[in-house]
């Protein structure tokens, strides 16, 4: 799994350079945060549309997708920051780490809407946490998919069933275009669920 810089500098890379701060998304910057919004926005829509539903779903089980809710990426995205490089504003400002909690968010509930619309399971909820650790246990009815971060900057998505426990979800990251992410994280799901 990729560290979380590594994600991050494909999702919003913030850089501050002279007190100016770009943003890189997809491979290409932006120079404010509407911008960066405007373009994870169209590049999502764009991408869900891409997305094909499966006529009839392979699975009769609820799946629970729980990801670290922005506020929560954004209060230890700025903590694991401090405690590596110090209170150093010079490096990046407090509305450049928010920029990048929220595009982070924005990315990752974009691939559980990608999951509810391929029609996968019989319905897709998602959570906002307030932690990003943690597991989610699965019910009769329900399996689980979650996001969780095992170290200062390296996070994991998890599926978690009664009938396999839980096992790493491990899908390819490295396309710079949104949609190349969620269809690797598509496929990455439903050989977790043709396995099951």
């Amino acid at each position: 799994m990729k560290a979380l810089l590594l994600k991050m500098a494909m999702v919003a890379a913030a850089l501050a350079l002279g007190g100016c701060a770009s943003y890189t998304y997809n491979g290409v910057e932006y120079n404010s945060r509407n911008d960066l919004m405007q373009a994870v926005e169209t590049a999502h829509g764009k991408s869900l549309a891409q997305v094909v539903p499966l006529q009839r779903a392979l699975s009769a089980k609820k799946l629970i997708v729980a990801i670290p809710s922005a506020d929560t990426s954004y209060r230890e995205k700025t903590r694991t920051f401090n405690l590596q490089f110090g209170n150093d504003p010079s490096f990046i400002s407090d509305a450049e780490f928010a920029t990048q909690a929220l595009a982070s968010h924005r990315e990752n509930k974009g691939l559980a809407d990608a999951l509810a619309k391929k029609n996968i399971f019989s319905s897709v909820q998602l959570l906002d946490r307030q932690s990003r650790a943690g597991t989610i246990v699965p019910a009769d009815d329900a399996d689980t998919l979650y996001l969780i971060y095992t170290g200062a900057d390296v996070s994991r998505w998890y599926y978690d069933s009664q009938r396999s426990g839980r096992q790493e979800l491990s899908y390819d990251q490295t396309s710079l275009t949104t949609e190349g992410r969620m269809q690797a994280f598509i496929d990455a799901v439903l050989a977790q669920v043709i396995r099951q």
